[in-house]
């Protein structure tokens, strides 16, 4: 007698690996856009510099030589070309270089949804971030380190401190460390110019949130150690525009989970684990993705703690392996992120 479909227990969540242009090619995410567009690179076995891909539908699409860091809700790629130290734009189907009047090299920071791109430009050796857009150069001033939201607001970390130029203009406002730290990092910037900052103080290394010119400190779980973007996890996004915040903390006992974080309430989002959990996105619903290590420190495999329900895992695709740089759709419970394991080079997997 057949099984009736609604009593089939559900399929059990699985990544699977997203095709490369060429046979042998690692491959590592960078992200989702709003269309579903996974942007991502890849590098041949004999590569010496990485190609920027994107997948539609699970095909790949090779933008050329590159690394993306940073994609937009119109589909648009930002990142550097190495092999030749510039910018580039991929867009409609076309790479635009991007070096700042009197650059010697630059390199992408991100780009906003209205189109406008912040890079960094070098010459003799002093650094400057600029934006681009419509073919418009603009200097913001000098700058290391910057971080661009939707709307075009910048936060910029430099020589003389750090600053947020709402629009990607004007002088800025300072943005100053508590305890007389060293100046804050900026981590991201949402659609309401509110920004996410690492604060690096020694031992205790901290993350607060500036919103209407007032820096908030997250706390921690009981430990020394909050922080939100982790080496290797990728790029977020760590906010949301509602103001929540994905990222990880150390406890009372020094373990380290990953968190959520809203209006002042930090939540532990595994708080039985006795192995670790780290926090790389968050998604306009509040969804978070990252990974938690294995039973018995076999690997990592990558969750989604949800808004509301419980915990999905989504394990490794092969014994002893780890996935890292696990990236969420903006609005969507879909993850992309890299198997790391060894004897097999990393790759591309995806929720899809």
């Amino acid at each position: 007698m057949p099984v009736a479909p609604a009593l089939l227990a559900p399929a059990p969540p699985v990544l699977r690996a997203l095709p490369t242009p060429l046979p042998g090619s690692t491959s590592a995410p960078l992200g989702i856009t709003r269309s579903g567009l996974v942007v991502g690179h890849v590098r041949g076995p004999r590569a010496r510099h990485p190609q920027a891909v994107v997948w539609r539908d699970g095909d790949p699409v090779v933008l050329g030589r590159g690394t993306p860091v940073g994609c937009n809700a119109h589909d648009e790629v930002i990142g550097t070309d190495a092999a030749v130290g510039a910018a580039v734009l991929w867009t409609g189907g076309r790479a635009r270089p991007l070096v700042p009047p009197g650059a010697e090299r630059s390199a992408g920071l991100g780009i906003a949804d209205t189109g406008t791109a912040a890079v960094l430009g070098v010459r003799g050796g002093e650094q400057a971030v600029w934006t681009w857009r419509a073919g418009r150069w603009r200097c913001v001033g000098p700058g290391a380190h910057a971080v661009i939201g939707p709307r075009g607001d910048l936060a910029v970390r430099g020589p003389g401190g750090t600053r947020v130029h709402f629009g990607g203009w004007g002088p800025g406002l300072p943005v100053l460390a508590p305890r007389g730290g060293p100046p804050p990092e900026p981590v991201c910037v949402n659609a309401h110019g509110d920004v996410l900052f690492d604060l690096p103080d020694g031992h205790h290394h901290r993350a607060a949130l500036w919103r209407g010119g007032r820096l908030t400190d997250l706390g921690t779980l009981g430990g020394r150690v909050t922080r939100t973007r982790t080496a290797g996890a990728g790029f977020g996004p760590h906010l949301n525009d509602a103001g929540e915040v994905a990222g990880t903390s150390t406890t009372a006992d020094g373990l380290i989970h990953a968190f959520r974080w809203r209006a002042g309430d930090l939540v532990d989002l595994t708080p039985r684990n006795r192995t670790g959990s780290v926090a790389h996105s968050i998604n306009a619903r509040g969804d978070v993705a990252g990974v938690e290590v294995a039973a018995a420190a076999a690997g990592e495999d990558a969750r989604l703690w949800p808004r509301h329900g419980d915990p999905v895992e989504y394990p490794s695709t092969g014994e002893h392996h780890y996935l890292a740089w696990v990236a969420l759709a903006p609005t969507a419970r879909w993850l992309v992120a890299a198997d790391e394991g060894p004897g097999r080079g990393r790759r591309l997997v995806s929720s899809r």
